[in-house]
């Protein structure tokens, strides 16, 4: 999926080679799209063709690019090895906003790493959604908490990343690859209700219970269990709607609810429920 790829890109603190991803789901619309784009070549190399084995940086001498090595001198390198690609992260930002048609958006990042989507609002209260490339250490959770610090404070504050699931107190974190996806022409879709992911049940119109809530939830659950859940929370919810819908009378869950409902039961019991 183009998501997917684009998130491994946005894993990466600056470019990588452009070489690595070129075969992936998705990378030629993410080009096309103005998701990532090639430019210039990487920093560095890795030069595993000596007895030491080393780091070292790419240079360019005599019109040849390559890199030195203690053991074997000059060791020249195609261009196309060490094209760099990179991800165009303020488009994404921009774009996320535009989905979701969100208010006090920023259009740099508010410190370091860490990006203001946007701000979207309710009768239940308000919504602050953040970008943060990855929660996998202390340093990314002490640099994400320094950036929001000083941020107008919501009832409710979603972080979207790339990678990484460390908790932030008084936040939900969600990986991006399970709230958009990008489609063929580079275009992103939302993949679920944002709300929902969090934390704001909304019931139906009429104030009664969604009937279809627990049928999804134990089927979510059965398949989690057997190991046939799809990752992707939008493919297996297309799934779990199909295996719902009762062709005679055409009735069933609506993409929506299944998505709500199977967000909960992979987010596990909210706090003072069974």
């Amino acid at each position: 999926m183009s998501i997917e790829t684009l998130c491994q890109i946005l894993c990466h603190d600056g470019s990588i080679t452009a070489r690595r991803y070129r075969a992936k789901p998705g990378y030629k619309s993410l080009l096309k799209a103005g998701l990532i784009e090639e430019s210039g070549v990487v920093e560095g190399w890795y030069c595993d063709d000596c007895s030491q084995g080393h780091a070292a940086s790419i240079v360019h001498e005599q019109g040849r690019y390559g890199y030195f090595c203690l053991e074997l001198g000059f060791v020249p390198l195609e261009r196309d090895a060490i094209v760099a690609v990179k991800a165009c992260v303020a488009k994404l930002i921009s774009r996320l906003a535009d989905l979701l048609k969100a208010s006090t958006r920023k259009s740099e990042p508010v410190r370091g790493h860490t990006w203001r989507i946007g701000r979207l609002r309710s009768e239940h209260g308000d919504l602050s959604i953040y970008y943060h490339p990855a929660l996998a250490s202390a340093d990314d959770l002490s640099e994400l908490k320094l950036a929001i610090a000083d941020e107008v404070g919501t009832r409710f504050r979603l972080i979207l990343n790339a990678t990484g699931t460390l908790p932030v107190g008084g936040s939900r974190v969600v990986s991006l690859s399970e709230v958009v996806e990008i489609g063929s022409d580079g275009e992103i879709e939302m993949a679920t209700d944002i709300w929902a992911l969090a934390g704001l049940v909304v019931t139906s119109p009429t104030g009664r219970p969604n009937t279809y809530g627990a049928p999804v939830k134990d089927l979510a659950r059965q398949r989690i269990a057997s190991g046939e859940a799809l990752r992707g929370l939008k493919t297996e919810a297309n799934v779990i709607k199909g295996l719902l819908w009762n062709e005679e009378t055409k009735k069933g869950p609506s993409l929506t609810s299944v998505r709500r409902y199977l967000a909960e039961v992979r987010e596990g019991p909210k706090k003072g429920q069974n």
